[in-house]
């Protein structure tokens, strides 16, 4: 993607590049940046910011924190925290960015359906549940302190 937005970028005078989403920076900020560097990487440039840990180190306030592994195990990792200069993210990212939501384009999205289907358990299901479900409740009372992690007892 990235090297057919800039052979469209360099055909055109650097323009011509549209990216269309419904949840641009759902999951990381760094979706916001990496999105740009296809649509207008000068943006960046221009703001000092070379590469993605300019980004982070610029916007994003990082910290360590108690992490569930995939393999099930705690480990402290650096996550993000919070954010910082989103006055000047905002600023820079406006001038390419066209947020439109449903109402303002007159979509109509249909009322949300939800059906529940119920399904007695098993006897090996109901005896997992007698046994787990006092083993979280007692893990979220002690969330934070040393020991037994909810979503170990979960995996």
């Amino acid at each position: 993607t990235y090297h057919k937005f800039r052979y469209i970028r360099e055909k055109m005078g650097g323009n011509n590049v549209f990216m269309l989403t419904a949840t641009p920076t759902k999951n990381s900020p760094l979706e916001l940046y990496s999105m740009m560097q296809h649509v207008a990487p000068e943006a960046w440039e221009q703001a000092g910011i070379r590469n993605g840990d300019d980004f982070i180190s610029r916007f994003v306030e990082t910290g360590n924190e108690l992490i569930l592994s995939p393999t099930g195990q705690i480990e402290e990792k650096s996550v993000v925290k919070g954010f910082t200069s989103l006055d000047e993210v905002r600023g820079i990212a406006r001038r390419f960015i066209d947020r439109t939501t449903a109402a303002e384009v007159g979509l109509k999205l249909p009322e949300a359906s939800v059906v529940e289907h119920k399904v007695d358990a098993d006897e090996f299901q109901r005896a997992a549940y007698d046994e787990l479900v006092p083993l979280l409740e007692a893990a979220l009372k002690e969330r934070g302190k040393e020991g037994i992690h909810p979503f170990t007892i979960m995996s």
